[in-house]
């Protein structure tokens, strides 16, 4: 017993000064003092540079750091993450992405995916429907003719150096898998949309043009709008292997496994974000690391993974035409850019320049957003503001890619505004969208709290 606990005693001071090692130039230069663990629990036993690479022999920053390769994309020295990267963590150096996230898909087999840690979880994330997209892609292209298959057969996959991949099943599925189970046999990247042939003679895209050809097959320039379409518009983008756009209250997040365990300011509903509201929604930091602007959006709220992760989480990414589950769980739908318009737009119409329009749409590809208060970054922000003023409806306090979002509330068929227990409530009660209201009742305010208070114990 003796010899055996004289042995613990030495793993755990050979574990320990390990561990030191790996961050001492992290912590002698005074830099990332006082930096919370990035695990909760004191059994994980990591230095800096485990996860993030990186030179911890040194205490001078360029030499200690990974230096980018596209430093101007990625707005360095800033480590926050950039607006609308896109394909910019797939064009980095794979070093300098794992300096910067250690859960990015192209570095999670080296960190968060070393043998000793999640190895079958990030082989199993990197063949998620989260990761590439298949289920959209195959009804997209079906639905509108572009190919024959009902089965989906495009994906996105990426390797460690950034290139696009197949992923296979192996063994192959059996037609029985494939059917009453929905196991697909393969994936394959998208074609770039340049080298497409439309299916359907209506549906042709030429060269120059923002529309639809009027002279079908007889060109050739003709390539398929629909893969154009999905690769150009904004209907299931970025997915876990790109960072979130970064660019609004709704869009802050990381990629990889740090997408959804790592936690972001987006929501300053309770509802929503639980423990996390009182951060706010600019995505911005309170970490205790003195290196970490604090005024600064594209920062998560601290150095930290979790399991309890609030559905404000989630709406990052499921607010896409075809994934919107989450903010219609949330009570939550599209602005139809007319209820309580009032508001919404100004009193004589914007005068933009052709420059301004295209960085707001850039931010919001919606052209209405031109004509209307929300394409002010500033208004969007503080859009939630707005509510007690509002006679119809209330707004979210996050704006995924820019949008606006309205709550759905409880009708009759007359469209009398109906409270939790189905009771008419007046046009005219000036607190309707108060505590009569099922989403603002006693029990679920109690639920809510109850919620709050576990997730508050849980990290």
């Amino acid at each position: 017993m003796i010899l055996r606990t004289s042995l613990t005693v030495l793993w755990t001071l050979t574990a320990g000064a390990a561990q030191a090692q790996k961050s001492e130039g992290c912590l002698s230069a005074k830099c990332h003092v006082n930096t919370e663990p990035m695990h909760a629990s004191p059994a994980v036993r990591l230095g800096c540079t485990d996860c993030h690479g990186g030179n911890a022999a040194t205490e001078e920053k360029l030499k200690a750091h990974v230096l980018p390769k596209l430093p101007r994309e990625w707005n360095w020295p800033s480590s926050a993450n950039p607006e609308r990267s896109y394909t910019l963590t797939l064009r980095e150096s794979l070093d300098y992405v794992r300096f910067v996230n250690p859960g990015d898909l192209r570095a999670a087999p080296q960190t968060c995916g070393d043998a000793a840690c999640h190895r079958d979880i990030v082989y199993k994330v990197q063949h998620s429907l989260m990761t590439h997209g298949a289920f959209l892609w195959g009804a997209a292209l079906y639905n509108n003719g572009a190919v024959p298959l009902k089965t989906p057969i495009f994906g996105e996959s990426y390797d460690p150096l950034g290139h696009a991949r197949r992923l296979y099943t192996i063994p192959a599925p059996s037609p029985e898998e494939m059917r009453l189970k929905g196991v697909l046999g393969h994936l394959q990247p998208l074609p770039q949309f340049e080298a497409t042939q439309p299916g359907n003679t209506l549906r042709v895209f030429e060269r120059g043009i923002n529309r639809l050809s009027n002279r079908g097959f007889g060109t050739l320039t003709r390539t398929d709008p629909v893969f154009q379409g999905l690769q150009r518009t904004r209907l299931l983008d970025p997915l876990l292997h790109m960072l979130g756009t970064n660019d609004h209250p709704g869009d802050y997040r990381s990629s990889g496994c740090t997408a959804c365990h790592v936690l972001y300011a987006n929501d300053r509903d309770p509802v929503h974000s639980g423990a996390i509201a009182r951060y706010g929604n600019l995505g911005r930091s309170f970490t205790s690391d003195p290196t970490i602007p604090k005024n600064e959006s594209g920062h998560p709220i601290q150095h930290r993974l979790t399991r309890s992760i609030p559905s404000s989480q989630c709406v990052v990414c499921h607010i896409h035409p075809g994934t919107s589950y989450a903010s219609q769980y949330l009570g939550y739908m599209w602005w139809d850019n007319e209820t309580d318009g009032e508001l919404m737009y100004p009193p004589q119409p914007k005068q933009l320049s052709p420059e301004q329009q295209s960085r707001a749409l850039a931010r919001n590809p919606e052209s209405a957003s031109l004509r209307g208060n929300w394409s002010d970054q500033s208004f969007l922000q503080e859009l939630s503001t707005l509510n007690p003023k509002l006679k119809q409806t209330q707004f979210a306090d996050f704006h995924g890619h820019g949008w606006v979002y309205r709550a759905v509330f409880k009708h009759d068929r007359k469209g009398t505004l109906l409270d939790a227990e189905d009771r008419p409530v007046a046009h005219e009660d000036p607190d309707k969208f108060k505590s009569r209201l099922p989403w603002n009742s006693q029990r679920a305010r109690r639920a809510q709290d109850q919620r709050t208070r576990r997730a508050v114990a849980r990290a």
